[in-house]
């Protein structure tokens, strides 16, 4: 039943609707472990991480949970900011998931062990790259995030943002990783009002942080930002302006 009512709350974005529904669910069986699951993911969906928190962290006192729902606490806890209690669920998640494919390697394992260990990975990217960059693309092996400090409007129609490219990797999660330390920083020019771009400047940076190579072009010209690409997805965020406040007239 609850399956049901958690697709169509998903399908239709009803966030709200479900933590309100599941909240008098819970006040009735409030040991129901499925409940608190399903509106720990409902207060992730709306930004209140401390309550999804508490809800995981109750269901995983009453019962011991899938692997999943370690990862699950995981992301919730690195997008909180604490990443070592983040990497302890990660880690437990990947360390359990590595025993369950020594002892079966079935498809249905190997996909387990993915998706736990993917996020113990991804936490040490985090960690690499700071919690200013925030990711807004990706494709074709490449990975893009944006310094949400260092968006600097110079002139009205003119918008400066730093842009990290790092290279996407599928590693093999049986094995220990390390993510490669390579990556490069671009600086991106957009004309919001002509919905143009230019690149003066780039660093590219070896796997232990030296400048591999470098290079700035003043006179760099600005050309079309090309619909559905990667320079248009940064368009849209940088280029919002925020709403002008209306001012009330005195009588």
């Amino acid at each position: 039943m609850f399956t049901e009512i958690d697709r169509i709350i998903s399908d239709h974005k009803l966030f709200k609707y479900g933590i309100s529904l599941y909240t008098k669910l819970i006040a009735k069986y409030p040991k129901e472990v499925e409940l608190l699951e399903s509106r720990s993911v409902y207060y992730e969906s709306v930004g209140q991480y401390d309550k999804a928190i508490t809800d995981i962290n109750k269901a995983i006192s009453i019962s011991p949970l899938p692997i999943t729902a370690h990862v699950h606490r995981g992301r919730l806890l690195q997008k909180n900011g604490k990443y070592d209690l983040a990497g302890k669920d990660f880690d437990y998640a990947c360390n359990t998931a590595k025993k369950m494919v020594a002892n079966s390697d079935n498809d249905d394992a190997k996909k387990t062990l993915n998706f736990s260990c993917s996020g113990a990975i991804e936490l040490k990217k985090a960690k690499n790259r700071g919690v200013n960059w925030i990711e807004f693309s990706s494709g074709n092996d490449k990975l893009f995030f944006y310094d949400k400090t260092k968006v600097k409007h110079p002139k009205m129609d003119l918008t400066n943002v730093w842009v990290r490219m790092e290279e996407s990797s599928t590693p093999d999660y049986r094995e220990d990783f390390k993510p490669s330390g390579q990556f490069s920083l671009y600086q991106w020019e957009l004309n919001c009002t002509n919905e143009t771009i230019r690149i003066p400047s780039f660093v590219e940076y070896n796997d232990d942080s030296s400048v591999k190579e470098s290079n700035y072009n003043g006179k760099a010209e600005f050309t079309p930002v090309v619909p559905d690409s990667v320079s248009y997805a940064m368009y849209n965020i940088a280029c919002k302006q925020p709403e002008q406040k209306k001012v009330s007239k005195k009588k």
